[in-house]
């Protein structure tokens, strides 16, 4: 038999244990958004550099950080 609300008739609630996130579990989400993040702008900053080695004009050598994000 389940407990019930005397007033509405609904089982009562049951108390779910709380869950902290510490400060420790803060920073390893922090670092892994960051190390994630940086792959999508960290190669654009060296297009000037290794594009033109590789032939590329600078409107290819600039949109070609992002092709593996679009494919």
């Amino acid at each position: 038999m389940t407990v019930a609300n005397e007033t509405t008739g609904c089982p009562a609630a049951v108390k779910q244990p709380e869950i902290a996130i510490t400060g420790q579990s803060t920073l390893l989400f922090a670092t892994a958004v960051g190390v994630i993040v940086t792959n999508l702008f960290a190669p654009q900053t060296l297009v000037g550099l290794i594009g033109p080695s590789l032939g590329f004009t600078a409107a290819a050598g600039g949109s070609s950080p992002w092709w593996h994000t679009v494919s």
